[in-house]
């Protein structure tokens, strides 16, 4: 265990309330997924990293999936710390939350999905906490849309992949503090697929959360709905990929993955109901299975089908549903591994 990789464990002891074993056990974790960090605790660990390395992220560090990893982070520390100071505070205001998605070409009437990790932008000017910082990304994407177009969150479960039952109400999602936010939010419904489960608000809500497919990843999917309406991916410190991916996997008919059942109850207000509902898996013991996207992400960008622009110390990319699945279609035909490592 290297310098840094100890450093960061010993500041996830002292500022998580996680045990030490448990973090040494988990250093190639996502931290957002563990739920170790929120947007506010996670603008300080950046601060701290700074101070104690002089290092200075750039964007496309930030979007680098390695980032959400003691493991990975460390890496990405060790390459880039070369004694400079580090940059301005990164503060951005609603306004300017409004002008990048606007630059980015979304506008009223779009269906946007948002992937998520805000606290990479770096300071909100004028929030005090978790809800000023929700709010204003959620008026924002909702003064873009407007009253005609839908902003929709991911607030994936995996209940019955991990062998619990799933109520829509209650069931926390793993998708991040602005997902998680919005699925506590009585302005947006929450569809009822246990594992991959959507919030959405907005002119086509409803037809986005009714009666889900029960393979997560079908012809009436929340993703094959959304591609049919022109939906937009706008992706928060993520790189080009969502995962639609695995939709336009399936629709190709990939080699590497295959429709599994998962069961468990659904619990509403009104009834608990036995279902059973199909994940797009892959086999966890190959490695050589693993979803990587830096290929397709290289190419949307080269071939300008993802937009890009920066927000304060970070960036948002957007693509259309139906660019990425045409992308992902042609050239799986000549490259089969385009989506593996």
């Amino acid at each position: 265990m290297n310098e840094i990789t100890t450093w960061l464990i010993n500041w996830f002891e002292e500022n998580t309330s996680e045990s030490r074993a448990d973090i040494e056990a988990n250093t190639k974790a996502n931290y957002f997924d563990s739920g170790w960090l929120d947007s506010i605790k996670f603008i300080q660990f950046l601060g701290d990293i700074e101070d104690e390395y002089e290092v200075e992220f750039d964007n496309d560090q930030f979007q680098d999936r390695e980032f959400a990893s003691i493991s990975g982070l460390a890496k990405i520390i060790h390459n880039s710390a070369e004694g400079e100071a580090p940059n301005s505070e990164g503060e951005f205001t609603q306004n300017d939350i409004i002008n990048a998605l606007r630059e980015l070409g979304i506008k009223n009437g779009n269906h946007i999905f948002i992937h998520s990790n805000i606290g990479f932008f770096g300071k909100l000017t004028n929030t005090k906490n978790e809800h000023d910082l929700y709010l204003a990304f959620k008026n924002a994407l909702h003064e873009v849309v407007g009253a005609e177009g839908t902003v929709i969150h991911p607030t994936f479960s995996y209940s019955f992949c991990k062998g619990q039952d799933f109520d829509p109400a209650i069931t926390p999602g793993i998708c991040g503090m602005l997902s998680e936010m919005a699925r506590q939010d009585a302005d947006y419904t929450r569809s009822h697929d246990p594992n991959f489960s959507i919030a959405a608000s907005g002119k086509l809500a409803e037809f986005f959360t009714e009666n889900p497919d029960n393979y997560s990843f079908g012809k009436d999917s929340f993703f094959a709905r959304f591609m049919d309406k022109g939906g937009i991916f706008v992706n928060l410190n993520f790189d080009a990929a969502s995962t639609f991916v695995h939709y336009a996997e399936r629709e190709a008919n990939v080699s590497y993955r295959w429709d599994k059942p998962f069961e468990g109850n659904i619990i509403t207000k009104e009834k608990t109901e036995k279902a059973t509902f199909y994940h797009y898996v892959r086999d966890l013991e190959k490695p050589e299975h693993a979803p990587v996207f830096t290929k397709f992400d290289a190419k949307a960008k080269q071939l300008n089908l993802a937009k890009i622009v920066n927000l304060g110390r970070g960036q948002i990319v957007s693509i259309s549903a139906k660019d990425t699945f045409e992308l992902i279609q042609k050239t799986l035909k000549t490259e089969p591994d385009f989506l593996l490592p």
